[in-house]
């Protein structure tokens, strides 16, 4: 089984493959679940029965997706604020300079036409891949796309909850915590587009003496069963599929018995028959001196991308080079930049998202700057966050859509405290 990394898909498998029980026990989970973002750094502990270099690695993992939550997503990156540029990326060879930049969104929803399934993929620590696939989702649901699923959904409460609710709750998964994972959900109700679980369950998860690989192998198997027996109930259903790291490779592998053990994607066609259109926008991204993929990092500087781009090649089809998986497409992001307040230029998505200033704040640190929709109740995921540590000053600058807005105050070990109510025009 190639490498994803093993440690993302071991996290993976650690969030959803516990019984209930220990999830209680888990007291950064329970932490999260209770929306208490600035508590839960403090509680993250090594996970028991994994190898000590693993479990270092999970921990790692987790304080980068709560750093994510709370809007640090330089820190979310595993990098400080004070971040460099990427190091000079290697010339494009002449096939590669001759390739054609195309929007991202114009390429997916070109390719996208006949399929009946696009699988897109993100990094767990990166919501800028989230921001992508909110906007994506928009023009998607024009061309006749009718449901999401998410792997991160289930967690400890059915997508029926929120969807009656008419907003994302914390309940709802863990990854969809984090506030552009949030408006990504929320976004994808108000296209009316029906949320669908299609996790492992209990019962479908590697029990008793089960090696790691083997675990991840009963999970990829599990999800793209309960998407194909989804598909088979919906027959007119066209669905967007929001998974992680490399759940959406094309290609499977075999044991010699004829039995397939691929991930997510593969298992689905091979259950299905159906092609589903693959989108790699993980690979596609640089993060300074951490190059995930090469060809990525030189398309980016040498055609000085300015917003996530496909490329087109000489034969019309779609540039898709990623390391060790096979998809159908890439989106490349530019280079990351940092715009208002520290916060990353993406947050802006394109004019989405506009800057508001907090100034009426503690002297220091810790606390946690929350902005949540006015009118979204109990449990409600906040549209954005800003954590300030420890020995840290505000002001604080959030990013928010047109709406109103209730501003809440967290505190280490105290009650939260109302900030007023804001307008953004």
């Amino acid at each position: 089984m190639r490498s994803k990394s093993v440690f993302g898909a071991a996290l993976a498998v650690l969030l959803v493959a516990v019984p209930a029980t220990a999830q209680q026990e888990m007291t950064y989970s329970r932490a999260l679940q209770e929306g208490r973002y600035l508590a839960a750094l403090d509680m993250i502990e090594p996970p028991a029965h994994y190898p000590p270099e693993v479990a270092s690695q999970i921990v790692a993992q987790l304080e980068q997706s709560v750093f994510t939550m709370s809007g640090r997503h330089f820190l979310g990156y595993g990098m400080s604020e004070g971040w460099s540029a990427p190091p000079p990326a290697e010339p494009l060879s002449a096939d590669l300079a001759g390739l054609e930049p195309v929007d991202a969104v114009d390429a997916i929803l070109e390719a996208a036409i006949g399929h009946r399934i696009v699988i897109i993929n993100e990094a767990h620590n990166d919501a800028q891949h989230r921001a992508f696939a909110t906007l994506l989702l928009r023009r998607l649901v024009q061309d006749g796309f009718t449901h999401f699923a998410a792997e991160t959904f289930g967690l400890t409460e059915p997508v029926e909850t929120a969807e009656a609710l008419g907003y994302p709750t914390l309940g709802m998964g863990f990854y969809s915590r984090e506030p552009v994972f949030g408006d990504l959900v929320r976004t994808a109700m108000s296209l009316d587009m029906a949320l669908v679980r299609y996790e492992a369950t209990a019962e479908q998860r590697c029990s008793g003496e089960c090696d790691q690989a083997a675990q991840i192998r009963a999970r990829e198997r599990a999800q793209a069963s309960n998407l194909a027996e989804f598909l088979e109930a919906n027959p007119d259903s066209r669905v967007v599929v929001f998974v992680g790291f490399q759940h959406l490779d094309e290609t499977g592998d075999t044991d010699g018995d004829g039995v397939l053990n691929g991930w997510m994607a593969a298992e689905l066609q091979a259950l299905t028959g159906i092609d589903p259109l693959t989108v790699d926008q993980q690979q596609g991204t640089t993060y300074a001196d951490r190059i995930s993929n090469p060809v990525s990092a030189s398309l980016a500087e040498s055609f000085e991308l300015t917003r996530p781009t496909a490329f087109r090649d000489a034969g019309s089809g779609w540039f898709n080079e990623v390391r060790h998986r096979t998809v159908d497409m890439l989106v490349v992001h530019p280079f990351l930049q940092a715009g208002q307040g520290g916060r990353p230029a993406w947050l802006a998505m394109g004019g989405y998202r506009s800057p508001h200033t907090v100034s009426d704040l503690p002297a220091q640190g810790p606390f946690l700057v929350q902005a949540f929709v006015a009118g979204e109740g109990e449990g409600a995921i906040p549209m954005d966050q800003y954590l300030v540590r420890e020995e840290e000053t505000g002001p604080v600058t959030l990013m928010l859509p047109t709406g109103r807005y209730r501003l809440v105050l967290q505190l280490p070990g105290e009650e939260d405290r109302s900030l007023g109510e804001i307008e953004i025009p």
